[in-house]
């Protein structure tokens, strides 16, 4: 079985904040993820992989949102997990095989800027998408996640003026 594809794909301030300094994402609230393509997006990847802080912030809103989807979570501490989620240690080299057993082929990388650094510090990290919404937050948690090299591969405009951006990670 080949490696599985790994995609980063994330909302932005403009300013580059992930989410607010509370920790909270009221600023993507007029931006319908639908009209943005995140049906379509969701409907095309088989595994979600997040960091334990990201997947305690989907729990606190509901029910699990990804059934039917696989999963992982990287984290030092147990949890009980929803039915076809593993955890895996904050260890990179624990990921690809993590995948491998679950049989991922299409990955989304949920979360944040911990997430993001430790898919690419396991090699694992192929694209990076930014939908990034016209709004200047001023403070917040920061992208902070600044792989060595990027190729654009698309830059697109969406509904109410969200910028959508795609690169390729680019490996030495």
């Amino acid at each position: 079985m080949s490696r599985p594809e790994v995609i980063a794909s994330l909302a932005t301030s403009a300013d580059g904040f992930v989410a607010e300094a509370g920790g909270g994402f009221d600023f993507l609230l007029p931006y319908d993820p639908s009209a943005l393509g995140f049906d379509a997006f969701l409907a095309g990847i088989d595994t979600v992989l997040m960091g334990r802080t990201t997947f305690e912030h989907v729990l606190a809103m509901g029910p699990w949102p990804y059934g039917g989807k696989r999963g992982v979570i990287v984290t030092s501490r147990e949890a009980a997990l929803p039915e076809g989620v593993i955890a895996i240690p904050p260890e990179p080299a624990a990921l690809a095989p993590a995948l491998a057993s679950l049989g991922a082929r299409r990955v989304w990388n949920v979360g944040g800027p911990r997430t993001l650094a430790f898919s690419h510090a396991a090699g694992l990290l192929d694209r990076l998408e930014l939908h990034v919404v016209p709004v200047a937050l001023g403070a917040g948690i920061s992208l902070g996640f600044a792989p060595a090299s990027l190729a654009l591969e698309e830059a697109t405009t969406v509904p109410l003026g969200v910028a959508r951006l795609r690169w390729r990670v680019l490996r030495p």
